[in-house]
Protein backbone atom coordinates (compact mmCIF):
# COMPACT_ATOMS: atom_id res chain seq x y z
CA UNK A 1 0.00 0.00 0.00
CA UNK A 2 1.19 2.96 -0.64
CA UNK A 3 0.63 6.87 0.58
CA UNK A 4 -1.15 7.62 -2.59
CA UNK A 5 -4.11 5.03 -2.79
CA UNK A 6 -7.57 6.75 -3.03
CA UNK A 7 -10.08 6.24 -0.36
CA UNK A 8 -13.32 4.39 -1.82
CA UNK A 9 -16.16 6.02 -1.95
CA UNK A 10 -20.02 4.63 -2.25
CA UNK A 11 -19.80 4.20 -5.85
CA UNK A 12 -16.41 4.21 -6.77
CA UNK A 13 -13.92 1.76 -4.92
CA UNK A 14 -9.76 1.65 -5.67
CA UNK A 15 -8.49 -2.30 -6.15
CA UNK A 16 -4.90 -2.40 -5.00
CA UNK A 17 -3.11 -5.26 -5.72
CA UNK A 18 -0.67 -7.53 -3.74
CA UNK A 19 0.83 -8.96 -6.94
CA UNK A 20 0.77 -6.81 -10.01
CA UNK A 21 -0.57 -8.39 -13.13
CA UNK A 22 0.57 -8.47 -16.75
CA UNK A 23 -1.79 -5.95 -18.16
CA UNK A 24 0.04 -4.93 -22.16
CA UNK A 25 3.22 -3.93 -21.98
CA UNK A 26 3.40 -3.30 -18.10
CA UNK A 27 2.39 -4.57 -14.46
CA UNK A 28 -0.91 -3.10 -13.21
CA UNK A 29 -0.59 -2.84 -9.81
CA UNK A 30 -4.22 -0.95 -9.07
CA UNK A 31 -7.63 -0.52 -10.79
CA UNK A 32 -11.15 0.79 -10.02
CA UNK A 33 -14.01 -0.18 -9.99
CA UNK A 34 -17.45 1.25 -10.52
CA UNK A 35 -20.84 0.83 -8.95
CA UNK A 36 -22.81 -1.11 -10.94
CA UNK A 37 -25.80 -0.11 -12.42
CA UNK A 38 -28.67 -2.27 -14.00
CA UNK A 39 -27.07 -2.78 -17.83
CA UNK A 40 -24.03 -3.91 -16.01
CA UNK A 41 -26.28 -6.59 -14.12
CA UNK A 42 -27.83 -8.19 -16.94
CA UNK A 43 -27.45 -11.69 -17.26
CA UNK A 44 -25.49 -11.66 -14.03
CA UNK A 45 -27.17 -13.98 -11.06
CA UNK A 46 -26.50 -11.47 -7.90
CA UNK A 47 -27.45 -13.92 -5.48
CA UNK A 48 -24.05 -15.69 -6.61
CA UNK A 49 -21.98 -12.61 -6.68
CA UNK A 50 -22.97 -12.74 -2.77
CA UNK A 51 -21.73 -15.83 -2.52
CA UNK A 52 -18.60 -14.70 -4.44
CA UNK A 53 -18.64 -16.73 -7.09
CA UNK A 54 -15.86 -16.17 -9.63
CA UNK A 55 -17.68 -17.55 -12.66
CA UNK A 56 -20.46 -14.93 -12.01
CA UNK A 57 -17.10 -12.19 -11.06
CA UNK A 58 -15.74 -12.90 -14.01
CA UNK A 59 -18.84 -11.43 -16.33
CA UNK A 60 -19.39 -8.48 -13.86
CA UNK A 61 -15.87 -7.14 -13.31
CA UNK A 62 -15.38 -5.91 -17.04
CA UNK A 63 -18.35 -4.55 -17.05
CA UNK A 64 -17.25 -2.15 -14.01
CA UNK A 65 -13.79 -1.74 -14.12
CA UNK A 66 -11.34 0.67 -15.22
CA UNK A 67 -8.86 0.47 -17.16
CA UNK A 68 -11.19 -2.48 -18.59
CA UNK A 69 -10.17 -5.75 -16.26
CA UNK A 70 -10.41 -9.00 -18.68
CA UNK A 71 -11.07 -12.40 -17.61
CA UNK A 72 -7.70 -13.14 -18.20
CA UNK A 73 -6.89 -10.65 -15.67
CA UNK A 74 -8.96 -12.02 -13.28
CA UNK A 75 -7.07 -15.75 -14.27
CA UNK A 76 -3.70 -13.91 -13.52
CA UNK A 77 -4.62 -12.42 -10.05
CA UNK A 78 -3.58 -14.13 -7.15
CA UNK A 79 -6.29 -15.53 -4.98
CA UNK A 80 -5.76 -12.82 -2.06
CA UNK A 81 -6.25 -10.16 -4.46
CA UNK A 82 -9.41 -12.03 -6.20
CA UNK A 83 -11.05 -12.18 -2.86
CA UNK A 84 -9.86 -8.28 -2.40
CA UNK A 85 -11.68 -7.65 -5.62
CA UNK A 86 -14.72 -9.77 -4.40
CA UNK A 87 -15.19 -8.04 -1.43
CA UNK A 88 -15.40 -4.90 -3.10
CA UNK A 89 -18.03 -5.62 -5.18
CA UNK A 90 -20.29 -7.05 -2.58
CA UNK A 91 -19.76 -3.97 -1.04
CA UNK A 92 -21.55 -2.22 -4.14
CA UNK A 93 -24.66 -4.32 -2.56
CA UNK A 94 -24.83 -3.07 0.74
CA UNK A 95 -27.26 -0.91 1.74
CA UNK A 96 -26.95 2.54 1.85
CA UNK A 97 -28.02 5.10 4.41
CA UNK A 98 -31.18 7.21 3.86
Amino acid sequence: MSDKQQPDTTDVKHVYLADPIPYGEKKLDHFTLQRPRGGALRGIQIQSIGLQDFDELCKLVPRISSPAITIGNLCDMDAADILQVSHKVLSFFEMRAS
